[in-house]
Protein backbone atom coordinates (compact mmCIF):
# COMPACT_ATOMS: atom_id res chain seq x y z
CA UNK A 1 0.00 0.00 0.00
CA UNK A 2 2.81 2.37 0.89
CA UNK A 3 4.52 1.70 -2.44
CA UNK A 4 1.38 2.82 -4.29
CA UNK A 5 1.05 6.12 -2.42
CA UNK A 6 1.79 9.26 -4.41
CA UNK A 7 3.63 12.09 -2.70
CA UNK A 8 4.23 15.67 -3.72
CA UNK A 9 7.97 15.92 -4.26
CA UNK A 10 9.30 19.46 -4.78
CA UNK A 11 12.60 19.98 -6.55
CA UNK A 12 15.78 19.54 -4.51
CA UNK A 13 16.48 23.30 -4.15
CA UNK A 14 12.94 23.78 -2.78
CA UNK A 15 13.37 20.79 -0.46
CA UNK A 16 16.53 22.34 0.96
CA UNK A 17 14.79 25.67 1.54
CA UNK A 18 11.90 23.92 3.31
CA UNK A 19 14.38 21.99 5.42
CA UNK A 20 16.20 25.19 6.38
CA UNK A 21 12.94 26.70 7.68
CA UNK A 22 11.96 23.63 9.67
CA UNK A 23 15.51 23.22 11.00
CA UNK A 24 15.37 26.73 12.43
CA UNK A 25 12.35 25.69 14.51
CA UNK A 26 14.02 22.44 15.56
CA UNK A 27 17.14 24.29 16.68
CA UNK A 28 15.12 26.70 18.82
CA UNK A 29 13.20 23.79 20.36
CA UNK A 30 16.46 21.95 21.10
CA UNK A 31 17.90 25.15 22.62
CA UNK A 32 14.93 25.61 24.93
CA UNK A 33 14.95 21.91 25.86
CA UNK A 34 18.60 22.19 26.85
CA UNK A 35 17.84 25.27 28.96
CA UNK A 36 14.97 23.42 30.68
CA UNK A 37 17.32 20.57 31.59
CA UNK A 38 19.85 23.04 32.96
CA UNK A 39 17.17 24.69 35.11
CA UNK A 40 16.12 21.30 36.52
CA UNK A 41 19.75 20.38 37.21
CA UNK A 42 20.38 23.71 38.96
CA UNK A 43 17.44 23.21 41.36
CA UNK A 44 18.50 19.63 42.16
CA UNK A 45 22.14 20.58 42.66
CA UNK A 46 21.16 23.45 44.97
CA UNK A 47 19.11 21.03 47.07
CA UNK A 48 21.98 18.54 47.32
CA UNK A 49 24.52 21.22 48.18
CA UNK A 50 22.44 22.84 50.94
CA UNK A 51 20.48 19.92 52.39
CA UNK A 52 22.44 16.76 51.61
CA UNK A 53 26.03 17.98 51.84
CA UNK A 54 24.82 20.61 54.33
CA UNK A 55 26.90 23.39 52.79
CA UNK A 56 24.27 26.11 53.10
CA UNK A 57 24.77 29.91 53.11
CA UNK A 58 24.25 32.31 55.96
CA UNK A 59 20.92 34.10 56.37
CA UNK A 60 19.72 36.98 58.54
CA UNK A 61 19.12 34.75 61.58
CA UNK A 62 21.25 31.68 60.76
CA UNK A 63 25.03 31.39 60.27
CA UNK A 64 26.38 29.58 57.23
CA UNK A 65 27.55 25.98 57.45
CA UNK A 66 31.13 26.89 58.34
CA UNK A 67 30.02 28.91 61.38
CA UNK A 68 27.11 26.65 62.44
CA UNK A 69 27.20 24.21 65.34
CA UNK A 70 26.21 20.65 64.42
CA UNK A 71 24.66 18.17 66.83
CA UNK A 72 24.35 14.40 66.59
CA UNK A 73 21.24 12.41 67.53
CA UNK A 74 22.36 12.40 71.18
CA UNK A 75 22.48 16.19 71.27
CA UNK A 76 26.28 16.30 71.37
CA UNK A 77 28.15 18.97 69.39
CA UNK A 78 30.12 17.35 66.57
CA UNK A 79 32.01 18.42 63.47
CA UNK A 80 30.41 19.11 60.10
CA UNK A 81 30.05 15.95 58.06
CA UNK A 82 29.34 13.67 61.01
CA UNK A 83 26.76 11.09 59.94
CA UNK A 84 23.25 12.11 61.05
CA UNK A 85 24.38 15.45 62.50
CA UNK A 86 22.22 18.53 61.89
CA UNK A 87 22.83 22.25 62.38
CA UNK A 88 21.41 23.95 65.43
CA UNK A 89 17.78 24.95 64.86
CA UNK A 90 17.04 22.21 62.33
CA UNK A 91 14.75 19.29 63.14
CA UNK A 92 13.39 16.03 61.75
CA UNK A 93 9.68 15.33 61.35
CA UNK A 94 7.58 12.75 59.50
CA UNK A 95 6.48 13.54 55.97
CA UNK A 96 2.86 13.00 57.03
CA UNK A 97 3.18 15.96 59.39
CA UNK A 98 4.42 18.15 56.54
CA UNK A 99 1.22 17.63 54.53
CA UNK A 100 -1.94 19.65 55.09
CA UNK A 101 -4.07 17.85 52.49
CA UNK A 102 -3.76 14.82 50.23
CA UNK A 103 -6.25 12.86 48.15
CA UNK A 104 -6.40 10.43 45.26
CA UNK A 105 -7.19 11.78 41.84
CA UNK A 106 -10.18 11.29 39.56
CA UNK A 107 -10.97 10.43 35.98
CA UNK A 108 -14.45 11.75 35.31
CA UNK A 109 -16.30 11.21 32.02
CA UNK A 110 -15.32 11.82 28.42
CA UNK A 111 -18.51 13.82 27.76
CA UNK A 112 -20.91 15.74 30.05
CA UNK A 113 -23.37 13.27 31.59
CA UNK A 114 -25.61 13.46 34.67
CA UNK A 115 -23.68 15.37 37.35
CA UNK A 116 -20.40 15.16 35.43
CA UNK A 117 -20.71 18.59 33.85
CA UNK A 118 -17.61 20.43 35.10
CA UNK A 119 -14.66 20.42 32.67
CA UNK A 120 -11.16 19.94 34.08
CA UNK A 121 -7.84 18.81 32.66
CA UNK A 122 -6.46 15.56 34.08
CA UNK A 123 -2.75 14.98 34.66
CA UNK A 124 -1.86 11.30 34.28
CA UNK A 125 1.32 9.59 35.41
CA UNK A 126 2.38 9.23 31.80
CA UNK A 127 2.09 13.04 31.38
CA UNK A 128 4.35 13.85 34.34
CA UNK A 129 7.74 13.93 32.52
CA UNK A 130 6.41 16.28 29.82
CA UNK A 131 4.49 18.42 32.32
CA UNK A 132 7.71 18.94 34.30
CA UNK A 133 9.30 20.33 31.13
CA UNK A 134 6.41 22.71 30.48
CA UNK A 135 4.73 20.53 27.83
CA UNK A 136 1.06 20.43 28.83
CA UNK A 137 -1.28 17.79 27.38
CA UNK A 138 -4.43 19.74 26.51
CA UNK A 139 -6.15 16.66 25.08
CA UNK A 140 -7.04 15.04 28.42
CA UNK A 141 -10.02 17.30 29.19
CA UNK A 142 -12.79 15.42 30.98
CA UNK A 143 -15.99 16.18 32.91
CA UNK A 144 -16.38 15.82 36.66
CA UNK A 145 -18.86 16.30 39.47
CA UNK A 146 -18.61 19.40 41.63
CA UNK A 147 -17.83 17.30 44.71
CA UNK A 148 -14.90 15.58 42.99
CA UNK A 149 -13.42 18.85 41.84
CA UNK A 150 -13.83 20.62 45.17
CA UNK A 151 -11.18 18.51 46.90
CA UNK A 152 -9.02 17.59 43.90
CA UNK A 153 -8.51 20.86 42.02
CA UNK A 154 -4.84 21.77 41.98
CA UNK A 155 -3.60 25.01 43.48
CA UNK A 156 -0.28 26.72 42.90
CA UNK A 157 2.55 24.88 44.72
CA UNK A 158 0.67 21.57 44.89
CA UNK A 159 2.52 18.33 44.15
CA UNK A 160 1.21 15.42 42.07
CA UNK A 161 2.63 12.00 42.95
CA UNK A 162 2.15 8.81 40.90
CA UNK A 163 0.93 5.89 43.04
CA UNK A 164 -0.26 3.22 40.60
CA UNK A 165 0.53 1.83 37.17
CA UNK A 166 4.17 1.79 36.23
CA UNK A 167 6.03 -0.79 34.15
CA UNK A 168 8.90 -3.16 34.68
CA UNK A 169 11.38 -0.47 33.72
CA UNK A 170 9.39 2.50 35.02
CA UNK A 171 8.98 2.67 38.79
CA UNK A 172 6.28 4.62 40.60
CA UNK A 173 6.84 7.86 42.46
CA UNK A 174 7.20 10.23 39.53
CA UNK A 175 6.36 13.71 40.75
CA UNK A 176 5.17 17.01 39.28
CA UNK A 177 5.12 20.49 40.77
CA UNK A 178 2.09 22.61 39.90
CA UNK A 179 3.37 26.15 39.47
CA UNK A 180 1.26 29.27 39.08
CA UNK A 181 2.61 29.64 35.54
CA UNK A 182 1.40 26.16 34.56
CA UNK A 183 -2.08 26.83 35.95
CA UNK A 184 -2.24 30.18 34.14
CA UNK A 185 -1.75 28.32 30.86
CA UNK A 186 -4.97 26.36 31.39
CA UNK A 187 -8.50 27.64 30.79
CA UNK A 188 -10.01 24.98 33.07
CA UNK A 189 -9.03 23.51 36.46
CA UNK A 190 -6.40 20.77 36.72
CA UNK A 191 -6.73 17.58 38.78
CA UNK A 192 -4.53 14.48 39.12
CA UNK A 193 -5.68 11.26 37.46
CA UNK A 194 -6.97 8.29 39.45
CA UNK A 195 -3.52 6.67 39.60
CA UNK A 196 -1.99 9.76 41.23
CA UNK A 197 -2.21 11.66 44.51
CA UNK A 198 -2.58 15.36 45.05
CA UNK A 199 -0.28 16.53 47.87
CA UNK A 200 -0.61 19.95 49.47
CA UNK A 201 2.31 20.81 51.71
CA UNK A 202 1.83 22.77 54.93
CA UNK A 203 4.02 25.74 54.04
CA UNK A 204 3.98 26.97 57.63
CA UNK A 205 6.20 23.98 58.42
CA UNK A 206 8.12 23.28 55.24
CA UNK A 207 8.58 24.71 51.76
CA UNK A 208 6.67 22.90 48.98
CA UNK A 209 9.63 23.59 46.67
CA UNK A 210 11.86 21.80 49.18
CA UNK A 211 9.52 18.76 49.42
CA UNK A 212 9.18 18.53 45.63
CA UNK A 213 12.94 18.61 45.10
CA UNK A 214 13.40 16.08 47.91
CA UNK A 215 10.92 13.67 46.26
CA UNK A 216 12.63 14.04 42.89
CA UNK A 217 15.98 13.27 44.50
CA UNK A 218 14.52 10.21 46.25
CA UNK A 219 13.10 8.97 42.94
CA UNK A 220 16.45 9.29 41.18
CA UNK A 221 18.32 7.48 43.94
CA UNK A 222 15.74 4.67 44.07
CA UNK A 223 14.69 5.40 47.67
CA UNK A 224 11.02 5.54 46.67
CA UNK A 225 11.04 1.97 45.32
CA UNK A 226 10.92 0.56 48.85
CA UNK A 227 7.17 1.23 49.05
CA UNK A 228 6.25 -0.10 45.61
CA UNK A 229 4.43 -3.46 45.44
CA UNK A 230 3.40 -5.57 42.46
CA UNK A 231 -0.04 -7.16 42.33
CA UNK A 232 -2.13 -8.61 39.47
CA UNK A 233 0.20 -7.21 36.83
CA UNK A 234 0.06 -3.62 38.06
CA UNK A 235 2.29 -1.79 40.52
CA UNK A 236 0.81 0.05 43.50
CA UNK A 237 2.44 2.40 45.95
CA UNK A 238 2.05 2.05 49.71
CA UNK A 239 1.51 5.76 50.08
CA UNK A 240 0.23 5.74 53.67
CA UNK A 241 3.26 3.74 54.84
CA UNK A 242 5.55 6.01 52.85
CA UNK A 243 4.38 9.31 54.35
CA UNK A 244 4.31 7.79 57.85
CA UNK A 245 7.82 6.35 57.70
CA UNK A 246 9.68 8.98 55.69
CA UNK A 247 11.64 11.44 57.80
CA UNK A 248 12.08 14.98 56.55
CA UNK A 249 14.91 17.23 57.63
CA UNK A 250 13.31 20.61 58.29
CA UNK A 251 15.85 23.42 57.88
CA UNK A 252 15.61 26.77 59.61
CA UNK A 253 12.81 28.89 58.12
CA UNK A 254 15.19 31.53 56.77
CA UNK A 255 17.14 28.88 54.83
CA UNK A 256 13.90 27.54 53.35
CA UNK A 257 12.87 31.03 52.28
CA UNK A 258 16.22 31.59 50.59
CA UNK A 259 15.89 28.24 48.83
CA UNK A 260 12.40 29.24 47.61
CA UNK A 261 13.65 32.54 46.19
CA UNK A 262 16.22 30.68 44.11
CA UNK A 263 14.19 27.65 43.00
CA UNK A 264 10.77 29.17 42.30
CA UNK A 265 12.02 31.25 39.34
CA UNK A 266 13.71 28.13 37.93
CA UNK A 267 10.44 26.17 37.97
CA UNK A 268 8.46 29.08 36.54
CA UNK A 269 11.01 29.63 33.75
CA UNK A 270 10.77 25.94 32.88
CA UNK A 271 7.05 26.35 32.22
CA UNK A 272 7.64 29.50 30.15
CA UNK A 273 10.22 27.74 27.97
CA UNK A 274 7.96 24.70 27.68
CA UNK A 275 5.10 26.91 26.46
CA UNK A 276 7.42 28.43 23.84
CA UNK A 277 8.43 24.94 22.70
CA UNK A 278 4.81 23.86 22.31
CA UNK A 279 4.06 26.93 20.20
CA UNK A 280 7.15 26.32 18.06
CA UNK A 281 6.20 22.66 17.54
CA UNK A 282 2.63 23.54 16.58
CA UNK A 283 3.79 26.21 14.15
CA UNK A 284 6.39 23.90 12.59
CA UNK A 285 3.84 21.11 12.16
CA UNK A 286 1.36 23.51 10.52
CA UNK A 287 4.03 24.86 8.18
CA UNK A 288 5.22 21.49 6.88
CA UNK A 289 2.22 20.48 4.73
CA UNK A 290 1.76 24.05 3.45
CA UNK A 291 5.41 24.28 2.43
CA UNK A 292 5.42 20.90 0.70
CA UNK A 293 2.16 21.60 -1.12
CA UNK A 294 3.41 24.96 -2.34
CA UNK A 295 0.73 26.97 -0.54
CA UNK A 296 3.61 28.87 1.04
CA UNK A 297 6.39 30.04 -1.24
CA UNK A 298 10.06 29.67 -0.32
CA UNK A 299 11.35 31.80 -3.18
CA UNK A 300 12.64 34.44 -0.78
CA UNK A 301 14.73 32.03 1.26
CA UNK A 302 18.49 32.52 1.06
CA UNK A 303 20.27 29.27 1.98
CA UNK A 304 23.54 31.15 2.57
CA UNK A 305 21.95 32.95 5.52
CA UNK A 306 20.90 30.94 8.63
CA UNK A 307 17.13 30.99 9.04
CA UNK A 308 15.28 32.11 12.13
CA UNK A 309 11.56 31.32 12.53
CA UNK A 310 10.70 34.99 12.95
CA UNK A 311 12.75 36.03 9.93
CA UNK A 312 11.95 33.29 7.41
CA UNK A 313 10.70 34.91 4.21
CA UNK A 314 7.68 32.69 3.63
CA UNK A 315 4.79 34.20 1.69
CA UNK A 316 1.43 32.67 0.64
CA UNK A 317 0.96 31.70 -3.01
CA UNK A 318 -2.29 32.22 -4.86
CA UNK A 319 -4.02 28.88 -5.51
Amino acid sequence: IIERLKVNLPGLPTQRKIASILSAYDELIANNTQRIQLLEDMAEELYKEWFVRLRFPATADQPGWKESTFYNTDGKAVSHGTLGALPEGWEIIRLRNCISHYIGGGWGEELPVNKHINPAFVLRGTDIPDFNKGNINYEVLRYHTSSNLSSRTCQANDIIFEVSGGTEGQSLGRTSFVSKTSLDRLNHPLIPASFCKLIRVNDEIISPFYIYTMLKKMYKTGELKVYQVQSTGISNYQFEDFISATKVVVPAKSIQEKFDKLTQPLLEETQILGAKNQLLQETRDLLLPRLISGKLSVNGINLDKPQHPTEAAVVPMEQ
